[in-house]
C-alpha cells in the first residue's frame, strides 16, 4: 500500500546500465547508471525493463541521462522506435553536458510526434511536464 506521495517509489528493475523506478504517481524514471558503452543488448534489456514496470499501460518516461555514456550504433535508433515507446505517454530527458543534449537531439529528431517529448535540464521541471502533459493511464 502506498501513502499518496506521487515521488514514492513503488517498484523498480535495475538493468546492466539503467535503474528503472516505478512512482506512485505512474510516472516512470530510468536512471542511467553506467557510464560503459551501452549495446543494443542492453537498449532492449532497458525496453523490457520499462515495460515491465508499465504493465500494459501508457506511462510518463523521465530518462536521466546526465551520467556520461556512449551508445553502440542502433542503440539511439532502438530506443526512438515504436516498439521502445509504444508504451510512453510522453518522454522528458534529463541532460547537463554538451554531449547529452547532442544524443537527446539525435532522439528528438527520430522520435516519432505521436508522443510529446522535451528535454531539460532540472528534473522538478521534468516532472511537472510529464504529470501536465500525460499523466500515466493504467489499462
Amino acid at each position: 500500500m502506498t501513502s499518496g506521495d506521487p515521488a514514492e517509489l513503488v517498484r523498480f528493475i535495475d538493468t546492466s546500465t539503467s535503474r528503472y523506478e516505478l512512482r506512485a504517481d505512474g510516472v516512470i524514471v530510468q536512471r542511467v547508471i553506467s557510464t560503459k558503452t551501452q549495446t543494443l543488448a542492453d537498449a532492449r534489456e532497458n525496453t523490457a525493463a520499462f515495460a515491465a514496470l508499465a504493465a500494459g499501460g501508457k506511462h510518463p518516461l523521465i530518462v536521466d541521462m546526465r551520467s556520461n555514456f556512449t551508445t553502440d550504433r542502433g542503440v539511439r535508433e532502438h530506443y526512438a522506435s515504436p516498439e521502445a515507446t509504444a508504451q510512453c505517454s510522453a518522454i522528458a530527458l534529463l541532460t547537463r553536458s554538451a554531449a547529452g543534449r547532442v544524443i537527446g537531439n539525435f532522439f528528438l529528431a527520430l522520435q516519432s510526434s505521436d508522443v510529446p517529448m522535451r528535454m531539460f535540464g532540472e528534473e522538478t521541471d521534468a516532472f511537472t511536464w510529464v504529470r501536465r502533459v500525460a499523466p500515466a493511464r493504467r489499462r
